[in-house]
């Protein structure tokens, strides 16, 4: 059995050996942090490391004067320098020197308006300029210059008013226009495709619907009668309805009166008057007038037809265009300026609705061949025949040159940047020279020659 050895302490309690030399004691590893460890580093490397107190560098064992010493610089940030600095030092430059040189003349000289003097000499030198006070703004003055036009003497208002110079009149300045830019325009709504302004019509729609059902489910609004009609009343009434048919069918009838007297109310009140008709059609018009200009020209053989050019002048007063109608035995030109849907029912009239090539002479042929043949159906004579059929002949080619003669041609079609007749008017023009003078003046003159050579080609 193994028995350890006792151990041994001297008179202070250290260890010793059976000879008596004390034993040294092994350090204890204790758990720390790494920071402790390093701290503890760092402490023994600070206490090992050597001390030099030399403030002379060529009394360092280590110094090699070979060697050129380096003064490290510290790396500076980049700075601009701020607007004005080197103005502002100038100026207080100047300032020094101006003070300076008025001293010394204020001190050479004793008199003051001499000092004055000198002294806007120097600042005249220096190129500055002294600054006077505004009289103006510091003087008032005893009477106000809108009132002296009406006191007996201009500069007391204790002269009393002269009031025959008072007068209802009333005096307006003319307006002047600010100095300051106009404002912007403001922002221009976004427009809505169709789809996007039906969706938008039905979520308004729901949105109306929802808070009348609130209301009424608060009790702020009474709930609306039941729709009746003829083809529901059964259902809706029910029992009412089996106990007594006639009379709820006189109420669905009532209720239906009232109903329809209820909507033409609410179309009266939204039908416009004749003036806001006027209006709205001129709006229309003018915003079709402002969208672009564009110019027919059309050349007609005759115009003699008093209705057919009433027609013609009437339209283009109706729908806001300009132009001329220009009179000439050889060719008649109607010249018309205006919007895109104007034009399109100008066009309409002049080549669908008038008939060019319609004569009253065709009627009354017509007329007198059914009198002729009610009057003599039984005994008629072929010499009468034969005389008839020479007439319908002869007529029937006096008709064909007269429908060449009154046919109208369309000319030329197309769109300018701005119109050069402020109005339609009528114009007869005797020779071809007043009639290119009359175009020239409108700066339309080759509008003549475009008509005048389209005969040629059709």
């Amino acid at each position: 059995r193994f028995i350890p050895p006792p151990m041994l302490v001297d008179e202070k309690g250290r260890e010793v050996d059976e000879k008596g030399n004390i034993i040294q004691g092994h350090n204890r590893v204790v758990a720390t942090t790494k920071i402790n460890r390093k701290m503890e580093r760092k402490k023994i490397l600070e206490d090992s490391a050597p001390v030099f107190e030399i403030t002379d560098p060529t009394k360092n064992p280590f110094y090699d004067p070979r060697i050129k010493s380096i003064k490290l610089q510290k790396n500076k940030n980049f700075k601009f320098v701020e607007a004005g600095t080197y103005i502002k030092k100038a100026q207080k430059i100047r300032a020094k020197a101006q003070l300076a040189a008025i001293s010394a003349v204020a001190a050479a000289s004793e008199n003051r308006d001499e000092t004055n003097s000198a002294t806007s000499q120097v600042l005249a030198a220096l190129g500055i300029t002294e600054e006077k006070p505004n009289r103006n703004e510091e003087i008032i003055p005893n009477v106000e210059w809108w009132d002296a036009l009406i006191l007996n003497e201009k500069d007391d208002y204790d002269s009393g008013f002269a009031f025959e110079k008072i007068t209802l009149f009333v005096e307006h300045p003319v307006p002047i226009k600010p100095p300051a830019e106009p404002a912007a325009p403001p922002p221009q709504p976004l427009k809505m495709t169709k789809k996007e302004l039906k969706r938008y019509r039905k979520i308004k729609r729901q949105e109306a619907l929802r808070e009348r059902n609130e209301k009424i489910l608060l009790g702020l609004e009474k709930p609306p009668e039941v729709k009746l009609k003829l083809s529901n009343f059964m259902r809706v009434r029910g029992a009412d309805a089996i106990k007594d048919p006639t009379q709820i069918e006189l109420e669905v009838r009532a209720q239906m009166a009232k109903r329809m007297q209820d909507r033409e109310n609410r179309n009266a009140i939204k039908k416009l008057t004749p003036e806001q008709k006027a209006a709205k059609k001129q709006k229309k018009l003018m915003e079709d007038l402002a969208r672009e200009t564009i110019v027919v020209i059309f050349r007609c053989e005759d115009l003699s037809d008093k209705k057919t050019k009433r027609k013609i002048i009437q339209q283009a007063k109706d729908r806001y265009l300009s132009g001329s109608m220009l009179l000439f035995p050889a060719m008649n030109l109607v010249i018309v300026e205006g919007g895109p849907k104007g034009i399109r029912k100008f066009k309409h009239l002049v080549i669908k609705r008038i008939k060019w090539n319609f004569d009253d002479s065709n009627l009354n042929l017509d007329s007198n061949k059914n009198e002729h043949n009610m009057n003599d159906d039984n005994d008629s004579d072929s010499e009468d025949d034969n005389e008839n059929n020479l007439n319908q002949k002869n007529l029937n080619q006096n008709n064909s040159n007269d429908q060449q003669s009154k046919k109208c041609i369309l000319v030329w079609e197309g769109s300018i940047i701005k119109p050069n007749f402020k109005d339609f008017r009528v114009e007869q023009c005797t020779t071809e020279n007043e009639a290119k003078k009359y175009l020239k003046d409108h700066s339309v003159e080759h509008y003549w020659d475009m008509s005048k050579n389209i005969s040629q080609v059709v």
